[in-house]
């Protein structure tokens, strides 16, 4: 990897869904070299149902993905996906996985050191709060919040 050379990270839907038509193979890592114009693929993390939505940590070696399904271990909920990131390889490991608490997570946000996760569920309208560890492994969630309410489209909202 150049000096001039970054990481780019692709969340993508692996299967179908009501909203979108998945045939993707998981997480996309590619390097882009600037100084060449060159984007190169470099691997890909498989084995994640629809990891639409990344999050990278703000100062460690560690990617989160949403795993926007609603049949996770055969429970009616989404997860929360924790890996750690080979920046010499280009290689993602997966860490380890946790449930949403709600279907099809969507959204992921890390506080500013690092410490803390936060996964928003699109369908249940619910978000939880989970602690991140020092090797990058998420915990059971430590808070979860149920939302009420509805919007233009019933069926989704």
């Amino acid at each position: 990897m150049t000096e001039q050379s970054i990481y780019l990270f692709i969340g993508t839907y692996t299967r179908r869904e009501d909203h979108v038509d998945g045939h993707a193979e998981g997480i996309y890592v590619y390097r882009f070299d600037e100084e060449e114009g060159v984007l190169e693929h470099v691997s890909t993390a498989g084995g994640i149902g629809n990891p639409s939505y990344l999050a990278l940590h703000p100062g460690k070696p560690f990617l989160y993905s949403v795993s926007e399904i609603d049949d996770y271990n055969g429970k009616e909920t989404g997860a929360v996906v924790s890996f750690s990131f080979d920046e010499s390889s280009g290689n993602l490991t997966k860490i380890n996985e946790v449930e949403s608490r709600g279907t099809m997570p969507c959204h992921l946000s890390l506080d500013d050191n690092g410490s803390l996760l936060f996964a928003a569920n699109y369908i249940s309208g619910s978000f939880a709060v989970y602690g991140v560890s020092g090797n990058g492994a998420l915990t059971e969630s430590l808070s979860w919040v149920q939302r009420e309410g509805g919007g233009v489209n019933p069926q989704r909202q």
